[in-house]
C-alpha cells in the first residue's frame, strides 16, 4: 500500500437523482480519483446518460485512466462501448475471467484489459476482493489507508455481507465506509432484518446503499443500522481522508 491522499468518489449514474441537471436511470457507475490516478467502477445502463451525468459534473471520458467492472449485467456495463467512442482511452478494463464469454469479447475488443479471480493489487491503493461466486460472480472495489478501508459494490449479488467479510479477511481493518448496490430490492423484511444484524456485528463506521438496495430495504436500513447512513444519487460526492 502506498502513502495515501484522499479519496474522492463521485457517483455518475444510479436510479436517483436529486438534480434535474443529472438524468437517472437503472444502473450504476462511479468515479474515484486518488492520488492523481482516476478509475471508472462500472459504466451504468447506457452511455447517453453516463456521458450527459459526466459532462454536467465537468468530467471529460479522457480523464478515465482505468475500468473497473464489478459484474457483466447490462445495469453495469452497458455504458462502455459509448465511454470509449467518445474517447475515453484506459490504460485497463478490470472484468472478471468468469465473465461469460460473449461479454468477455465484447470487454477485451474495446482496450487493453485484465482478467480478475483472486484478491488482486491494481494500482494506486486499489484493490479487488476477487471473484466471489454465488449465483452471479461479483468482484468488489477496495481502497486502502493506513487505518481503515473503503469498499465500492456494484450489486452484491453474492450478499453485501459476504463481500464485507471477503474485504475484512483479506486486510482485517475496519471499514470507514461501505457503498453501492446491496440488492436488497426484492428481500423479505426478514431477510433484510438478517442482514442488518450481521452489518451491525461488522466493523463499518458509515454505509451508503443505492441502485439495487431498493427504496424500503434503504428505509429501513437508515432506522436501523447503528451508524450513519446516507443513501447515493447521481452527484453525490464522498471524500475521505488518510
Amino acid at each position: 500500500m502506498n502513502n495515501s491522499s484522499s479519496l474522492r468518489i463521485t457517483i455518475l449514474y444510479d436510479n436517483r437523482s436529486m438534480d434535474p441537471a443529472l438524468k437517472e436511470a437503472w444502473g450504476f457507475s462511479a468515479l474515484l480519483e486518488q492520488d492523481g490516478l482516476n478509475l471508472l467502477f462500472d459504466t451504468g445502463g447506457d452511455s447517453p446518460t453516463l456521458l450527459h451525468n459526466m459532462a454536467a459534473l465537468g468530467i471529460s471520458p479522457a480523464q478515465i485512466q482505468r475500468i473497473f467492472l464489478s459484474h457483466f449485467h447490462e445495469d453495469h456495463t452497458d455504458g462502455l462501448a459509448g465511454l470509449i467512442q467518445a474517447g475515453a482511452q484506459p490504460e485497463k478494463i478490470y472484468f472478471l475471467a468468469a465473465t461469460p464469454e460473449a461479454y468477455k469479447a465484447r470487454f477485451q475488443a474495446l482496450g487493453s484489459y485484465q482478467e480478475i479471480a483472486a484478491p488482486a493489487h491494481l494500482a494506486g491503493n486499489w484493490y479487488t476482493t476477487g471473484e466471489i461466486s454465488e449465483n452471479t460472480p461479483e468482484q468488489a472495489l477496495i481502497t486502502r489507508f493506513p487505518q481503515y478501508q473503503v469498499l465500492l459494490t456494484g450489486c452484491a449479488h453474492p450478499g453485501i455481507v459476504r463481500i464485507i467479510q471477503r474485504a475484512y479477511t483479506q486486510y482485517s481493518t475496519p471499514f470507514n465506509w461501505v457503498g453501492g448496490g446491496f440488492h436488497l430490492k426484492d428481500a423479505s423484511a426478514e431477510s433484510v432484518d438478517h442482514t442488518l444484524a450481521a452489518l451491525n456485528a461488522l466493523p463499518i463506521q458509515a454505509l451508503s446503499p443505492g441502485h439495487c438496495t431498493g427504496d424500503a430495504a434503504v428505509a429501513h436500513i437508515q432506522a436501523t443500522f447503528s451508524q450513519p447512513v446516507s443513501p447515493l444519487h447521481v452527484g453525490a460526492v464522498l471524500e475521505f481522508a488518510p
